[in-house]
């Protein structure tokens, strides 16, 4: 028996996948797209553990192994599936595509560009890497196209803001290769940063806002600004390093150090005790925060940050992390606001508190929370 049969799927219901590939797990949430007014139903959660000795393509082995499972157990390919790959795997960055004078013709509508931006997609790949290209806007004469451009304004110049995904070589072509599987399947790649996008602005309305996602071994920053990505930054820094600095100073193993760690946050642990732990993790609070503010400075050019801080991924269970991430010191010089308003999200936030019957908890599932968002309501601007 699938277990599409064991858990009611009804004939009628459109289906999707949503997958989460980490740099210590492939998450992945089956949901069912909902009618209009009413939440998606979740028909399974899977979580595949990737271990530390993993090289990027064999992790996208792994990724075609599970999606394939996926797939024969539902007995059909679903109509989309949505596939955020983490900075383990894959390089990203935003850039701007320009054309200059890109018709003769006064005037452009939106579906026109969809010919241009292709063109450009083809100039920018290269031998050695397969490049995908998530657009974020269009920008017609250096304003933001929203609707079709009147006849009588020359379209003298047409930018494209895009999130590019460098998959070199051998990755590249492994990633294609599931696309190609089962004679095709509809995978739209994408980061976890686009996604936020949408998560947050149609949950929450924000149209500013700065994310922080703190993960086991890195932490993202995504710059919200006029509704859109403005810029984001990474670094080598996570949760996992609270865990080897505790390890290392108390002599004791990495599962003893977990053990430890979710005492302290739960509050379980005698006063004498939490507070030499405190001081541990203190030690690696200053390096996190470092990393931190190093990873603001590649914000710089998107302007001043906003006040609206929204921090989640398993790290911020993390309390000197909340701290550090709280403290008014690092706001500065980057913005015109003295003290953040700081907001940890669960997953089930984004659906108005509504856990989808406890398949989406804590913050650390967020992520998924967002690319299911991502899957159902994200519309291209052209």
């Amino acid at each position: 028996m699938t277990f599409f049969g064991s858990i009611g799927k009804k004939p009628t219901e459109r289906i999707r996948i949503a997958i989460d590939v980490g740099t210590h797990s492939i998450k992945a949430i089956v949901f069912t797209v909902p009618a209009a007014g009413t939440l998606p139903r979740v028909l399974k959660k899977l979580v595949f553990k990737l271990t530390a000795t993993l090289s990027p393509i064999q992790k996208v082995s792994r990724l075609h192994e599970f999606l394939f499972n996926i797939i024969r157990e539902l007995g059909i390919v679903p109509e989309k599936i949505t596939i955020a790959l983490g900075p383990g795997l894959v390089e990203y960055d935003i850039t701007t595509w320009t054309i200059t004078k890109p018709s003769g013709k006064r005037g452009i509508a939106k579906k026109d560009v969809t010919a241009i931006f292709q063109r450009l997609l083809v100039e920018h790949q290269d031998k050695y890497r397969l490049i995908v290209a998530i657009p974020l806007e269009i920008l017609v004469n250096g304003y933001a196209l929203k609707t079709d451009l009147p006849s009588k304004i020359p379209p003298a110049e047409i930018s494209f803001r895009v999130i590019l995904l460098y998959m070199p070589g051998v990755m590249g072509i492994a990633l294609e290769e599931i696309k190609k599987s089962l004679g095709g399947m509809p995978i739209n790649f994408t980061t976890l940063a686009a996604c936020s996008r949408e998560a947050i602005f149609r949950s929450f309305g924000e149209k500013e806002a700065l994310l922080v996602d703190v993960g086991g071994d890195e932490s993202t920053l995504v710059f919200l600004k006029n509704r859109t990505v403005a810029e984001f930054a990474f670094f080598p820094a996570g949760a996992n390093d609270f865990l080897r600095m505790l390890a290392r100073e108390r002599h004791i193993g990495h599962a003893e150090s977990e053990t430890l760690m979710t005492q302290y946050i739960q509050n379980h642990l005698a006063p004498e005790i939490a507070s030499s732990l405190e001081l541990i993790l203190k030690n690696a609070a200053t390096r996190w925060k470092k990393s931190f503010i190093d990873a603001l400075d590649m914000l710089y050019n998107a302007g001043p940050l906003p006040q609206e801080i929204y921090c989640f991924g398993g790290g911020v269970n993390q309390p000197e992390i909340y701290r550090t991430i709280s403290d008014a010191d690092w706001m500065a010089d980057r913005s015109h606001i003295t003290r953040p308003s700081v907001r940890i999200l669960n997953a089930s936030d984004l659906f108005g508190g509504n856990s989808l019957e406890g398949f989406l908890q804590g913050p650390e599932e967020v992520g998924l929370a967002s690319l299911m968002l991502y899957s159902l309501y994200h519309e291209p601007p052209f």
